[in-house]
């Protein structure tokens, strides 16, 4: 046994077990002499330190608030008087800057210590570190606003892409049936726009809540800023210069381009329209290594290696107000009937799901710059940038349609048949199964809702396969694909067309699958 018999002993061992003790909790103890008003702090000791605990002492209060962060000052002054009027113990917290600049969350616990005559004369208290706390409560209101989101946009796709489905499919018959002098066809161009202005908004719901439809593969990001930069030159206008300054040797990335090119667009419409006067809005690449203190700032990152796309402009400046709700959706700076507040928003999502993180450094009056991380990808084979595909071809083969919406039946009916395709419509299920026995010549493809009564489009395509082995499949929903995932109705080989879609997007798809499959018979034979 230790032999504690001497009392300068039994104090450093009490001295360290405290230290200890503070060490393991974060914490630190503070008294201050409301007579003086001098402050001593216990500091807390290094790790392994045997020592007392160490005091650094204040002139007074405002000298030991001097490290709180200017506008958590009152906040915690106020508290502290308000404390020592009545005589109760208080709780507070407020902010500072660590060594490294980062901002930690404090709180701080006190209790007024009176004299024998019942006068406050000490007060006593504890600091403990609640940075981590704040994070995981930001994190967790992220994820309870994104399910809300997720749901509302879940619950809306379908209906809604069901009717843009044939708004969009019904104006452009219209249009093109119409004389290109006709009063009326205006009319149709207006209505076409806006119900694809409808399913765009319907889609950044989507990717706000990560529930969009990704198709990753391996990107030089250089490329796709290459590939961009003459549409961007356009929207832009005369009064902003674009600077490009593209890393050489960039590590690639794992994303799908037409959700990256979305990205960059939403934010450099963002930085033009942060300069109304114009100005330089500069598009810049590096690799960069992300430490663990700087991955901890950002909810979900990980360190390590990833590529940075910087977008930085020369307009007003977002004040730090603002850039804590810059990714929330809805929130815009924005005039009425300017914005809708989901372009940031979308931004977010779509790098989000895609494994990285943007974050926004800016300042009133000093610009702004948006950076997006994206994880570096093993070197290999980069995709080659598609060249822009010539005119849509239709077909001859035979294509059974499953759709329990009348109305979008028929308007996808009509696009296949424009397309010269020959079609069997069903109803449902059960209509497709007995359509499928009665017909003697060949099915080449069934193009089914996903989500219908009764059988689901799953074990459809499994009976339809059962008595037709080749038949080649493509889904299509009003749903998100997490949606038709969770519902488990993949079947194999099948894939996946999102409503709302025009004759063009539809005849695209089929051909692919139906193209698809002439392939791997060819090489099936070989």
């Amino acid at each position: 046994m230790t032999d504690s018999s001497h009392p300068t002993d039994a104090a450093r061992q009490c001295d360290e077990r405290l230290g200890l003790a503070l060490e393991l909790v974060g914490m630190v103890v503070w008294e201050r002499d409301l007579r003086t008003d001098r402050v001593q702090v216990a500091a807390r000791p290094s790790a392994g330190a045997a020592a007392s605990i160490p005091m650094v002492e204040f002139e007074d209060f405002t000298a030991f608030l001097a490290a709180v962060l200017p506008a958590d000052r009152e906040k915690v002054a106020q508290a502290s008087a308000e404390a020592v009027r009545r005589g109760e113990e208080f709780t507070v917290e407020y902010r500072i800057l660590d060594a490294e600049g980062a901002t930690r969350f404090q709180r701080l616990h006190g209790r007024v210590i009176p004299d024998a005559a019942g006068t406050p004369c000490r007060m006593i208290g504890v600091t403990l570190d609640v940075t981590e706390r704040h994070q995981l409560d930001t994190q967790l209101r992220h994820a309870q606003k994104l399910e809300v989101v997720g749901r509302l946009a879940g619950g809306i796709a379908h209906d809604f892409n069901n009717l843009l489905t044939v708004i969009g499919a019904a104006t452009q018959f219209a249009r093109e049936t119409l004389p290109s002098d006709a009063p009326a066809r205006q009319e149709i161009v207006d209505i076409e726009a806006a119900a694809k202005r409808a399913g765009a908004l319907t889609q950044q719901l989507l990717a706000y809540s990560r529930q969009q439809v990704l198709r990753p593969e391996r990107l030089d990001l250089n490329r796709v800023v290459a590939n961009v930069e003459r549409m961007l030159r356009r929207v832009l206008g005369e009064d902003v210069a674009l600077v490009i300054a593209l890393a050489p040797d960039l590590a690639p990335v794992d994303a799908d381009v037409g959700q990256l090119e979305q990205v960059l667009m939403n934010l450099a419409l963002n930085a033009r329209d942060a300069m109304p006067n114009g100005g330089t809005l500069t598009l810049s690449t590096e690799n960069v290594t992300l430490h663990a203190r700087a991955a901890a700032a950002h909810e979900g990152v990980a360190a390590g290696a990833y590529v940075a796309l910087r977008v930085r402009d020369t307009g007003v400046g977002i004040d730090a107000p603002a850039q804590a709700l810059i990714f929330e959706p809805f929130f815009t700076t924005k005039a009425p009937g300017e914005g809708t507040g989901l372009g940031l928003a979308t931004v977010d999502g779509i790098v989000r799901q895609s494994g990285g993180v943007v974050y926004v450094e800016s300042a009133p009056g000093a610009g702004s710059t948006f950076t997006v991380l994206l994880p570096q990808a093993a070197r290999g084979d980069v995709a080659e940038q598609p060249a822009p595909t010539g005119t849509i071809t239709g077909g001859r083969e035979t294509v059974l349609l499953v759709e329990d919406e009348a109305p979008v039946r028929a308007a996808v009916r009509r696009m296949l048949e424009r397309g010269g395709y020959r079609v069997l419509a069903a109803r449902d299920a059960q209509d497709a199964l007995a359509t499928a026995e009665q017909h003697a010549g060949a099915i080449d493809l069934v193009l089914t809702d996903v989500v219908m009564p009764g059988v689901s489009a799953g074990s459809l395509i499994e009976r339809l396969r059962s008595a037709r082995p080749r038949l080649r499949a493509l889904l299509m929903s009003g749903y998100s694909a997490h949606a038709v995932a969770a519902r488990g109705t993949f079947a194999e080989g099948a894939a996946l067309l999102a409503k709302p879609f025009g004759p063009e997007t539809l005849l695209r798809h089929v051909r692919d699958v139906l193209d698809d499959a002439s392939r791997t018979s060819s090489s099936g034979r070989r």
